[in-house]
């Protein structure tokens, strides 16, 4: 990330402006300009093969980011676990 986040707010007050970015665009919302998509022409024979083989990298890319939210899924389903209070239960057995 440019300019990597130095703590939790920061890295995810940056997790939730690129998805309101992302979702914008995929809602058909005129996109930011780095991720606007040129209008071009009907892709060229000649260049069909290395299209495939970046579409297979990007395909790597998105596997790997699912992953790193799989990660994410995990660190903060873990601290919601680890919030609650632990210790010894304690109770009386009076079936004794």
């Amino acid at each position: 990330m440019p300019g990597s986040p130095g703590s939790w707010d920061e890295l995810l007050d940056t997790l939730e402006e690129r998805l309101f970015r992302w979702r914008a665009t995929a809602s058909g919302a005129a996109p930011p300009e780095d991720l606007a998509w040129p209008d071009l022409e009907p892709l060229p024979l000649r260049l069909e093969a290395r299209a495939r083989v970046l579409l297979s990298r990007y395909a790597e890319v998105h596997a790997a980011a699912t992953r790193r939210h799989d990660v994410l899924r995990v660190l903060v389903e873990h601290a919601r676990a680890s919030a609650r209070p632990v210790g010894t239960p304690l109770f009386v057995d009076r079936h004794a």
